[in-house]
């Protein structure tokens, strides 16, 4: 090939390269640069350290200052509704957890068993997880099991003398002591041994009666009428009776009627064994009538008074059996039962005294030993246990996370019972026997939960905003804030019932939402009046009855809220109006109101209370609080009153329209 031809060959190839870069770069650029240069569609941000910190856009965090993250929301949103309730177990809520099963049908009581639906317990959105990960996350599943809950109060106390056991040695007349036989303290004593010889010039003075007595007795012996004999005997018994009451025994006053006279001296005994442990006098003392000179104890039984908190005394009773260990015997453990529970609680300690006794037939036990006592009880023959473990607790509410399978868990609000043994704990509601809970890595599957449940909100937002751009009722405000940081689930509203309600229904709910709304405004303002409760409490009356189960439940539940709101004083009335607030919640997410009460309601949350009331204005009063902290909480969402129901009996003040 010539140099010519080399050269065209060469410019070719340039020019067929140039060629195609220029129909297939476009592409190869695209293909690169397409999954780096933007987010997928769907995309959301948030932040790693405040999950409910979420935006559409990347930026920063506005509480820590750290870059948000893209995150998903499509696995958040996919299967987030259904039309129709998921039933987790039956049950009959009078009976408690002994009564769940899984299918219909009577308790033992007789009654229909009641079906609980996964959205009553639930304590947010479920969590799903690839299998590999929830291993390498170290999750660890524990069944809930039926059986006998145990439960061990463990307490502590030192050993006394039983106070039945102790005697004191007390003398009825005065005089000297001229000898101790019971000299020291400690010293073993039986019954019948001498304890001390006393001169006393009134005994004296009884031994001469004494003697006279019984030498006129015997003179009247030989010769004497009936009558006289009889009066000297009288006498004689009389005397021996005043030696007697003295405390002198009959050896001593026999030993005294021996004598050709008195000596004015007389030895006393013990009349009880024991140890001798308190001694007030010496020889040679003077003492007095009525006074206390020895104290002798017997330690064949003894008593131990232990402190058991309040939460400890149910689970303890008269005669329970009682074990204690006491150091100076290790590996040995004494039997003893419950004497006494003291029916008071100390205020400082808040813990009462419970005593138990203990056999001490080989005197092996002494006063003074600190002994660690086990009381076991039985808290219920059927109750459903879980691992202690297994329940997150936020000062709130309980939750326990429920696996489904296949990388599946569903938070659950529990509620909880007595601890029994071996970390097992009692579940009231919210689990039923054999489903899985999550022992270890819970916390991992939290943070998830809240974070899907703040992905939720965020969108649920986003979609009222635009609906009601179109007219359509909102679920949240148009001026509810970017970070979403709603309430905790069990106390965020729950979608209404399929099926319009009633008007009579909607009408009553009216009657009670009137003095309500009224009271939320006194209460931010520091003020009360009790004729608004107990028109709260007279309308409950008639949601009682309604025909609708869960409106009815509600209907009874505020109004015995109404009225320990009525006889509340002080902070106390806020907390069980707050009680009372979290039911009117509840309700009028079932049951929207009328026109009549406003054109919209707002529902507000405080999370340092923490608790949601409902109020006419987005703009937050605080009546948890009052003025101490008047505008602490956020708007949570929107209820849009409806239009068919009459007027209320009273209108609403004119506060009541949203500013």
């Amino acid at each position: 090939m010539t140099t010519s031809s080399r050269s065209l060959a060469l410019v070719l190839s340039v020019a067929v390269a140039f060629a195609g870069g220029f129909f297939l770069g476009p592409r190869l650029l695209k293909t690169r640069k397409g999954p780096a240069s933007a987010p997928a569609q769907g995309t959301l941000w948030a932040c790693g350290m405040h999950p409910k910190v979420i935006r559409e856009e990347p930026g920063t965090c506005p509480q820590c200052g750290m870059a948000l993250t893209p995150i998903s929301h499509s696995a958040s949103t996919s299967g987030a509704k259904s039309g129709e309730r998921k039933i987790a177990y039956w049950w009959d809520p009078m009976l408690g957890a002994a009564s769940i099963t899984d299918r219909p049908g009577k308790s033992a009581m007789g009654m229909d068993l009641v079906p609980r639906y996964e959205d009553e317990i639930a304590a947010g959105p479920g969590v799903e997880i690839d299998p590999v990960v929830v291993q390498n996350m170290g999750v660890r599943l524990a069944r809930a099991e039926v059986g006998p809950l145990d439960m061990t109060v463990r307490t502590f106390g030192s050993l006394r003398a039983a106070e039945p056991l102790q005697e004191d040695v007390t003398l009825r007349l005065g005089g000297f002591v001229e000898k101790i036989h019971a000299d020291t303290v400690g010293m073993e004593i039986r019954a019948g041994d001498p304890l001390l010889e006393l001169y006393s010039p009134d005994l004296l003075v009884a031994q001469e009666e004494l003697l006279a007595s019984r030498r006129a007795l015997d003179r009247l012996a030989a010769g004497g009428g009936d009558a006289a004999r009889a009066e000297a005997g009288d006498l004689l018994e009389a005397a021996r009776r005043k030696l007697l009451l003295w405390d002198l025994d009959e050896g001593e006053i026999r030993r005294i009627e021996s004598l050709p006279r008195g000596d004015g001296r007389a030895t006393f005994r013990s009349r009880a064994g024991g140890v001798l442990v308190e001694k007030e006098i010496v020889r040679g003392s003077a003492v007095m009538a009525g006074t206390r000179v020895l104290r002798i104890a017997d330690y064949s039984t003894l008593w131990l008074d232990a402190q058991a908190y309040e939460v400890q005394i149910p689970h303890l009773r008269i005669g329970q059996r009682a074990r204690a260990r006491l150091d100076a015997f290790p590996g040995e453990s004494f039997e003893g039962e419950v004497l006494f529970l003291s029916p008071s609680l100390d205020e400082k300690t808040r813990t009462a005294t419970v005593r138990l006794a203990f056999a001490n037939p080989d005197r092996r036990l002494r006063p003074g030993m600190v002994a660690r006592v086990e009381l076991r009880s039985l808290v219920a023959e059927r109750a459903i246990r879980i691992p202690r473990e297994a329940v997150l607790d936020t000062g709130a509410r309980q939750v326990a996370f429920v696996s489904r399978g296949a990388g599946k868990f569903d938070p659950r609000t529990v509620r909880v019972g007595a601890s029994a043994d071996e970390g097992m704990v009692e579940v009231l509601d919210g689990i039923a026997p054999g489903e899985e809970v999550v022992v270890s890595g819970q916390f991992l599957l939290d943070a998830e939960s809240r974070l899907r449940e703040a992905q939720r909100k965020f969108l649920d937002a986003k979609r009222g905003a635009k609906g009601h751009e179109h007219g359509s009722p909102p679920s949240v405000p148009a001026s509810a804030p970017a970070q979403v940081a709603g309430p905790p689930p069990s106390s965020a509203p729950v979608p209404p019932a399929p099926g319009a309600p009633a008007g009579e229904t909607r009408r009553r709910v009216d009657a009670l939402l009137v003095p309500y709304l009224k009271l939320v405004d006194l209460l931010a303002a520091d003020r009360y009046e009790s004729d608004l409760v107990e028109a709260i409490r007279a309308a409950a009356d008639g949601l009682a009855s309604d025909p609708s189960p869960e409106v009815a439940s509600l209907g009874k539940r505020l109004h015995e809220q109404a009225r320990a709101l009525a006889s509340a004083a002080g902070d106390g009335r806020r907390k069980e109006f707050a009680a009372l607030s979290e039911s009117l919640v509840r309700l009028v997410s079932l049951v929207a109101p009328s026109k009549a009460v406003g054109s919209t309601l707002f529902v507000l949350h405080c999370p340092m209370f923490p608790g949601s009331w409902l109020q006419p204005s987005r703009e937050v009063t605080n009546p948890l609080y009052g003025t101490e902290m008047l505008h602490c909480g956020e708007v949570v969402r929107a209820i849009v009153p409806v239009e068919d129901a009459a007027p209320p009996a009273s209108a609403p003040h004119a506060g009541h329209e949203p500013r």
